[in-house]
Formats: C-alpha cells, sequence, structure tokens
C-alpha cells in the first residue's frame, strides 16, 4: 500500500526559511527568543536566521545552545556513551522510555550534532498541535505528527500510515527517527 504523508511530515528543508520567516512575524518567537536566548538582540537573531536554509540549520542556529543552556541551568551534568558503536551513514530508530516528548528528543538531537551525525526526525503527538506557531516550530524541529484520534478501524490504518512512514524515513531517506515508548505515547 502506498500513503501520501503530507499531513504527517515535518518540513521538507526546501519550506525551512520561509516557515523560519513566518515564525520571526509571530510575537510567541520573541517571547521564545526572551526566554531561552536571552542575550541575543534582535540583529542577531535575524542574522542567525539568514544562515538558515534547512531543518538542520535552524536546529544548529538556534537550537542547540538553547537546549544546551536548559542542561546546563537545570542539571548536574550529562552524560552518554555508545556513539561510537553507530556509524554515521546509517539511519536509526531511537527508543525512549517516555519522560519529557521535548527535552529527551532535544538532548538526543544536541548528541547527534557533537558526535557528527545529523539530527534525527521526531515523533510529535496531534494532541500537541495547535496549527499555529508551536506546529509550526515543530515541523522546522523535523518533528512529524502521530494521530491519536480515531474508531479502532481508523487508529489500526493510522498505525499503519504512521509504521510505513518511519520505515520510509529510515530506508529511504536514510534518516533517523526518535519515538517515545510507552503506552498511550507515540
Amino acid at each position: 500500500m502506498t500513503y501520501d504523508f503530507e499531513d504527517i511530515r515535518p518540513y521538507y528543508d526546501s519550506e525551512a526559511k520561509a516557515v523560519l520567516a513566518r515564525l520571526i512575524e509571530d510575537p510567541i518567537f520573541f517571547k521564545l527568543v526572551n526566554y531561552l536566548w536571552p542575550e541575543m538582540t534582535m540583529d542577531e537573531v535575524l542574522e542567525k536566521a539568514s544562515r538558515v536554509n534547512s531543518n538542520l540549520d535552524f536546529q544548529k542556529e538556534f537550537m542547540h545552545k538553547a537546549i544546551r543552556t536548559i542542561v546546563s541551568n537545570t542539571s548536574t551534568g550529562l552524560t552518554y556513551n555508545g556513539f561510537e558503536h553507530l556509524d554515521k551513514n546509517e539511519s536509526y530508530l531511537f527508543i525512549a522510555n517516555h519522560r519529557d516528548i521535548l527535552l529527551d528528543s532535544a538532548i538526543l538531537q544536541i548528541l547527534l550534532v557533537e558526535n557528527g551525525f545529523s539530527t534525527s526526525e521526531i515523533t510529535f503527538g496531534n494532541n500537541l498541535k495547535d496549527n499555529g506557531f508551536i506546529t509550526e516550530f515543530g515541523k522546522l524541529n523535523r518533528m512529524f505528527t502521530v494521530l491519536r484520534d480515531g474508531t479502532s478501524k481508523e487508529l489500526y490504518e493510522i498505525s499503519r500510515k504512521l509504521s510505513a512512514y518511519i520505515r520510509h524515513t529510515l530506508a529511504e531517506k536514510k534518516i533517523s527517527v526518535w519515538i517515545a515508548q510507552r503506552n498511550g505515547r507515540t
């Protein structure tokens, strides 16, 4: 069976610049900037934005330092191991026990980048989407949608489509995927 993934996919790299331009116009973006990057001036925001041509560019220009700051300010440290066992030319399915849908995956993204890998795509439950800023911001961060509503039959088909999308991402796009594994989670 062939699926159309338009309703669940993250933004394509070719869409990143236009999406970021829309985000910058949203008042929520500047609240986020003031919170995550309080030292950043508007000119610096626009300079960083001018260098964004892909989702990965956005993650490196904006998100990496923000997540590192959050980790630094909220923990006594971050340890990890095992990256030496991964092949940079392969894609992987990263399965996490669900703790924090945004921070868990964000920490993985910074560790991937710091170890020379590209970031992964990330599951994003449709219950967290707002069809506005949060959705735009999430899709720019390589988040794809997990639909959670429907009858038993509809949920079965949703699961088949999601499984096909994950397989497509790993095997054809050659991009790793992060999912949260726990009852009631993506």
